[in-house]
């Protein structure tokens, strides 16, 4: 899964909204300074060529997002990057000055007759040269700041991706190194009855091994398990117990209600509560009482087994 990068042309939206405020704020601002100096305007034609000389600048634009991604003012090549935006920036004053002047000629062609077309040019890059570079490097800043969001945003997503899947990993292993422990040891508790003679009490073992061996493998397609769902394996492993012991064992399982859904690994009890019988039970002649309790403490899952 990636962020997909915001495509330029949502963006186009926004510059031209600057385009057209700073236009109509330029051609106000030219429109007042003339009402001062007792000059005759008209507002609404000089808010329409200072809006015009904005929006010129406008289908320039891709060239200067072009410069941005393939020539990124970060920590390499930055002298070489540098110069190239320098270049880009006065040919992106020429282009516009350019198409600038094309309007005019076109639109009052007395103008060039009147000043010639050098005249204009000089004219226009004395007093509008610095502000297209301005403007050149505001949007290369603009769109060098939505990429390197952009890749600040996938790099988070990214980990974000790798920790949950090593989590899964995990809790993957976790689960192939303890089911193979829990059916050996009960297989041979098993074997152990047949020895003793107590066939019935191993028919009974394999049925409740049996279907530890469908939940172990169903197990191996989820990393996690409710807690009521590990305590339907861990029934069926203390029935085995119960009937390898016979009366020597009492078993309890006290699991609070607000407890059964939470998450856990799956057999993550397995091995706690064999070895409470191997090395509690198991290793006294007398009787014994495995216990297992489940609560809540400071909102974390708490498990005991004595």
């Amino acid at each position: 899964m990636s962020i997909q990068p915001t495509p330029f042309r949502a963006r186009l939206g926004g510059y031209t909204v600057a385009a057209l405020a700073l236009g109509l704020l330029a051609g106000a601002g030219s429109y007042a300074n003339s009402i001062m100096v007792n000059e005759q305007a008209r507002l609404v034609p000089m808010l329409l060529w200072s809006v015009g000389a904005w929006c010129v600048w406008l289908p320039l634009l891709p060239g200067v997002v072009f410069m941005a991604r393939r020539f990124p003012m970060g920590r390499e090549h930055v002298l070489r990057n540098a110069l190239l935006h320098t270049l880009g920036a006065v040919t992106f004053v020429l282009i516009h000055e350019a198409l600038y002047i094309g309007v005019i000629v076109s639109l009052e062609p007395r103008a060039l007759a009147e000043a010639g077309v050098l005249v204009i040019a000089a004219a226009r890059l004395g007093g509008y040269g610095a502000l297209g570079v301005v403007i050149y490097f505001a949007v290369l800043a603009t769109e060098q700041f939505t990429e390197s969001r952009h890749q600040a945003r996938q790099r988070e997503l990214e980990a974000s991706r790798l920790h949950a899947e090593l989590a899964d990993a995990r809790l993957q292993s976790l689960a192939m190194q303890l089911q193979p422990h829990f059916l050996f040891n009960t297989l041979n508790a098993a074997t152990g009855l047949l020895r003793q003679g107590r066939h019935e009490d191993a028919a009974d073992v394999l049925v409740e091994l049996g279907g530890l061996l469908r939940e172990s493998l169903e197990g191996l397609e989820h990393s996690v398990v409710t807690l009521k769902e590990e305590r339907a394996s861990l029934d069926r492993y203390l029935t085995i117990q119960r009937v390898r012991f016979g009366d020597r064992i009492e078993t309890a399982v006290d699991l609070h209600h607000d407890t059964l859904g939470a998450l856990l690994p799956h057999f993550l009890l397995q091995p706690l509560v064999e070895n409470a019988f191997q090395h509690g039970v198991g290793a006294t002649t007398g009787p014994g009482r495995v216990a297992v309790s489940a609560g809540r403490s400071n909102g974390r899952l708490t498990l005991e087994v004595s």
